[in-house]
């Protein structure tokens, strides 16, 4: 069976949602404006702030005093970057410097962060990406600072955005924010296609009479699946007409993919030895033995399958003890299994990089090539203990106790929370008539028990069908509901809006 329940809530809280990276996006637009402030709140949660100012003018190399940003503890301050990337179509633009200015804060005050300039006609934009560690994030952001210049490069000529994303244990949505910086006045057209597994959107942003220099808009991807591990962002500007205006000059300075949380259950993992034994790989004598696990069946062809290029399927491979064949079998024995706990809905965070990581290996090098190669030798011995702390537990959501993956037993069948997310007042809804002590109980994301909604006996007559609460006592976030009856549980979660 599982871990107990309480244990789960608090490991949640522990490692799997606090201290969430967040990066909020902000920022304006600076023609003809030579003092600028971004203001900022809940400032205890930041952790660091990148303030940069997009410039497009005639003069070589601008002063780095053309650009200055500060706030009360730091600055002024300022660094010339030139480093931008150049997707042009027609004409040349060797008579223009294109660029930014930049800087870090890591303090930060309630006054916010200022920007003065010299030059109000060159300097288009001031922008600040704000980095949170917040206990309460719903989202974990992930982000690429390249600037890249647009000028009718067209549609064959795309600049793409890879930013990798760790995968989860279930759907979830995964918002992009695009800063778009105007460099010259008039209408701007940006095509952009962003891509996450299968889910994509089209959209064709034209900043035409916005009377600012800069554009910041939010796109979202729906129910983007968890085991998908990149986000990818194409855009480009026009060199055709496109309606009644043609694309022109713009700068993208760096995209945001804001992935949400899933904070469900985890799910737990178990060891190579039990993926071993409960498989066809063993053959049990008059039907006697563990039971397969269905899991082997979301691979391609099941126990099999082919693992890479070794030229086995998985049976033999988990056959294959590193003593006869090399280390490489360290790492393809645990690999097995943490796809297998990830198949079996695990959550694989902890583990995604060193899988990742693994797969390239895997992919690159045989058996043979690693065997007697004591750097490969040390790369798959490496990576295998990762992976092993990850089937066993000690990283990750947890080992599922003694091997048996049945969850929880549940008393109630047909709970409902609702509405979810909730704002005032809420309702759970359930079906139970078992006699006994019922308790209905609020978490919140870090396992501590934030309230006891419903604590009461039901006689042998008697049926618990609903419960109603408010939510005016409680903050903002995330949490769970655990109704117990007894060592029979059942949990949702719930945002409090």
């Amino acid at each position: 069976m599982k871990k107990k329940l309480l244990s789960l809530v608090l490991f949640l809280g522990t490692a799997y949602f606090v201290n969430a990276q967040t990066i909020d996006l902000i920022g304006q637009g600076t023609i003809g404006i030579n003092n600028s402030n971004l203001s900022l709140t809940n400032i205890g949660d930041i952790t660091r702030i990148d303030a940069c100012s997009v410039y497009k003018g005639r003069t070589p190399v601008p002063p780095v005093t053309t650009v200055l940003f500060s706030d009360a503890d730091e600055g002024p301050q300022s660094i010339w970057k030139n480093d931008v990337i150049i997707k042009e179509f027609i004409p040349p633009i060797s008579t223009r410097t294109i660029g930014y200015f930049m800087t870090s804060f890591n303090t930060v005050d309630a006054g916010g962060i200022n920007m003065t300039t010299t030059d109000t006609e060159n300097v288009h934009s001031f922008l600040a990406f704000v980095y949170r560690n917040s206990p309460t994030a719903l989202v974990k952001s992930y982000a690429s600072q390249e600037s890249v210049f647009f000028y009718r490069n067209g549609s064959a000529d795309p600049y793409v955005y890879n930013i990798p994303i760790n995968m989860a244990s279930s759907e979830r949505d995964v918002t992009v924010k695009i800063p778009i910086t105007e460099l010259d006045a008039g209408s701007r057209v940006a095509i952009i296609d962003i891509a996450a597994g299968g889910v994509t959107e089209h959209v064709e942003v034209n900043t035409f009479n916005l009377g600012n220099s800069l554009f910041i808009d939010e796109y979202t991807l729906e129910n983007v699946p968890g085991n998908v591990n990149n986000v990818t962002i194409s855009i480009y500007s026009p060199n055709d007409l496109q309606g009644e205006v043609r694309g022109d000059s713009f700068i993208v300075h760096g995209v945001i993919a804001d992935v949400e949380i899933v904070n469900e259950d985890p799910g737990c993992t178990l060891t190579q030895g039990y993926w071993k034994t409960h498989s066809t790989c063993k053959v049990n004598r008059n039907g006697k033995g563990p039971k397969r696990d269905d899991t082997w069946g979301k691979l391609a062809n099941a126990e099999e399958t082919i693992f890479f290029s070794s030229g086995q399927d998985y049976c033999e491979v988990f056959a294959t003890e590193p003593g006869e064949g090399g280390k490489y079998y360290i790492l393809a024995h645990q690999y097995i299994a943490a796809q297998l706990n990830m198949l079996n809905g695990a959550d694989p965070s902890a583990a995604t990089t060193a899988f990742t990581e693994a797969t390239t290996f895997l992919n690159t090098y045989t058996p043979q090539d690693v065997d007697g190669d004591s750097n490969l030798e040390s790369k798959a011995v490496e990576l295998g203990g990762i992976l092993a702390d990850y089937n066993e537990g000690i990283i990750g959501p947890g080992h599922c106790d003694d091997g048996d993956k049945e969850e929880p037993e549940k008393s109630y069948s047909k709970v409902n929370v609702y509405p979810n997310p909730v704002t005032d007042y809420g309702t759970i809804t359930l079906d139970s008539n078992k006699k006994g002590r019922t308790t209905i109980e609020l978490f919140n994301i870090k396992g501590q028990r934030v309230d006891v909604i419903y604590d009461s006996e039901l006689g042998r007559s008697e049926k618990l069908n609903k419960v109603e609460f408010t939510t005016s006592k409680y903050k903002k976030g995330r949490y769970f509901v655990i109704i117990k009856d007894g060592n029979k549980i059942h949990r949702k979660q719930l945002v409090i809006k």
